[in-house]
């Protein structure tokens, strides 16, 4: 009897660890890029799934705005994904080719990273519309509409 009393005293503690270090792991604020220096980014691939046009950024005074503003925004978990669209995958290349990152700017509140939706304060909207700018230099002939909507609620 004792010995069942440990199994299952045991088991309790197990779940218990799982689930406060889930709850860690899901209130811990994020902030993407952290460990990369932006010079280490070569290449960044963008996607708009809004539109299918596709292009890279490779001037490095615009990875680096990207990249250092990505960097300081704080984000917190929000939910988990249910296969929503893209506005801005963006794919973060070194100089062997190699990904570094990858994650959808869905809006200027939102990134999607794998099957969770991030969410701030709206810190993204310089990105959207730097990437929007860049977007338009090389489409000039693309309908423009300013992605104000919150894709991820």
């Amino acid at each position: 009897m004792k010995k069942r009393a440990k199994v299952v005293a045991g088991t309790i503690a197990a779940i218990a660890l799982v689930v406060v270090g889930f709850a860690v792991w899901w209130f811990t604020p994020t902030h993407f890029l952290n460990r990369v220096n932006p010079a280490e980014i070569v290449n960044i691939e963008v996607f708009n799934g809004n539109d299918g046009n596709r292009f890279n950024i490779t001037d490095t005074e615009e990875i680096k705005f990207i990249a250092e503003h990505i960097q300081t925004v704080s984000m917190k978990k929000n939910r988990i994904s249910a296969g929503m669209g893209t506005t801005y995958n963006l794919r973060f290349l070194n100089s062997n080719g190699k990904e570094i990152d990858e994650f959808i700017i869905m809006d200027m509140t939102t990134i999607k990273s794998g099957l969770v939706f991030y969410k701030c304060d709206g810190q993204l909207q310089p990105v959207e519309d730097y990437l929007i700018e860049l977007e338009k230099a090389q489409f000039p002939d693309t309908e423009w509409i300013k992605h104000q909507t919150n894709n991820a609620d």
